[in-house]
């Protein structure tokens, strides 16, 4: 189970920050005159999610320029917590906005600093995955990169939804792929803020988070004027294709070294995007594999059954591990698509899809498939239930031993899983 918050105290009106998952105050903890950083998640249920960043602060343990993790629980109220150091300065995003755009070599200055953390997070095996302005403090010419709560490792596929918002993230992000390459990306749009106080495309006037995904992946950049130091860089890593992004810490090197590849390419116009009524509709019309997944979940839900298919076949065969997921998913209730859905499961599954492994063994022990160690149903119940996937967790206690089925039910409980609260009386 998880354990316990320690004795943190704070107060609603000593908030740091936060948004729409969680909230982050100053706490206090008795006969400690200095001050730390408590997150409380807003859903006591977002578990994987406490989870995930703690892991992260462990990992990356030793920088100073990222927080450092100091106790991870939950408080009385069974809100889920995260303290952590308390790291000075003003939000990037909120300086940039009362003391203008930074000079060239402030805005150099920054980057260089970033750089050095993205070196020493991807040196560990870890992307960051939300880097944006607002998750930046800067104190005396000095950056602190907050919010490793959308990280996620190198060796692993991405999650299956983007848990950022979308106004930096990578382009390749919304197919389901990424790389060193998708925090570098993020860097030239941070960039761009630092020395014009301009957020990517046309983001700041258009609040709406699917336009955000689509602008990245369809809409013409119109930089403003940069200074050549800072266009040379924005060119080595704002191309659409990460493979032409210049993956380097090393600024001056990058510096010093041509762009290969113009900045300026092809993609619509804004108004003609700004002109759908439907995003999602529309992003899927062109073949993003993400908006495809979301629209065919909408046509679904309408009846539109062939539709909904014909969309995550094309999404399947762009590779997309979410679309091959719910199209096995999904075909296992057609008898003759049987074989196929096991076989599509299957291959989201062995490419490392948490929710494919877990209802590839749910179908397999359907089958009559013994669940014992070393079985198929087991090592896949075995391995969503590692990622903290609850009803793996709980599916996978039914063939465990007293202690450790319990202690199973435990952490499924934790997540909110109704059978495993059920069952442990809660």
């Amino acid at each position: 189970m998880l354990q316990p918050l320690g004795p943190w105290t704070y107060r609603t009106e000593d908030r740091l920050g936060g948004g729409g998952l969680a909230q982050t105050y100053r706490c206090a903890r008795p006969g400690d005159p200095q001050g730390y950083a408590i997150k409380v998640l807003k859903n006591p249920q977002h578990l994987n999610t406490l989870l995930r960043e703690a892991g992260a602060l462990i990992a990356l343990e030793g920088h100073p320029a990222i927080p450092a993790l100091l106790d991870h629980g939950r408080n009385a109220a069974g809100a889920l917590c995260l303290v952590s150091t308390l790291m000075p300065g003003t939000r990037l995003d909120h300086w940039v906005r009362r003391h203008g755009p930074l000079p060239v070599e402030g805005t150099l200055s920054v980057v260089a600093q970033v750089l050095g953390i993205l070196q020493h997070a991807h040196g560990r095996g870890l992307l960051h995955k939300d880097l944006k302005h607002s998750n930046l403090l800067i104190e005396q010419g000095r950056v602190t990169l907050l919010d490793w709560g959308a990280s996620e490792r190198l060796d692993e596929p991405p999650a299956e939804t983007i848990r950022a918002k979308p106004m930096f993230v990578a382009p390749e992000c919304q197919a389901g792929r990424h790389g060193a390459a998708s925090d570098f990306y993020a860097l030239g749009w941070l960039l761009v803020f630092l020395a014009t106080g301009m957020e990517p495309f046309h983001c700041a006037q258009r609040k709406d988070r699917a336009y955000w995904g689509l602008a990245h992946v369809l809409e013409r950049r119109e930089l403003p004027p940069l200074a050549a130091p800072l266009r040379q860089l924005a060119g080595h890593w704002l191309h659409r294709d990460p493979a032409r992004r210049g993956v380097a810490y090393d600024l001056q090197a990058l510096l010093r070294t041509p762009c290969a590849y113009p900045l300026d390419g092809e993609g619509l116009d804004f108004a003609a995007i700004a002109a759908q009524e439907d995003m999602l509709a529309f992003g899927a019309r062109h073949r993003i594999p993400g908006y495809q997944c979301e629209q065919a979940k909408k046509l679904a839900e309408a009846g539109r059954t062939a539709e909904a298919i014909a969309l995550l076949e094309d999404a399947s065969a762009q590779g997309h591990l979410r679309a091959t997921r719910m199209l096995g998913d999904w075909l296992q209730e057609d008898p003759p698509q049987h074989d196929r859905a096991l076989g599509l499961l299957r291959q989201a599954a062995n490419a490392g899809s948490i929710p494919a492994s877990y209802l590839l063994a749910k179908a397999l022990l359907r089958a009559g498939e013994p669940c014992t160690p070393g079985s198929t149903p087991h090592a896949l119940l075995a391995y969503a239930a590692r990622q903290g996937h609850a009803s793996a967790l709980e599916r996978l206690a039914r063939y465990l031993p007293p202690l450790p089925a319990r202690l199973a039910r435990e952490r499924a409980a934790e997540s909110g899983h109704p059978r495993a609260l059920r069952l442990l009386g809660r």
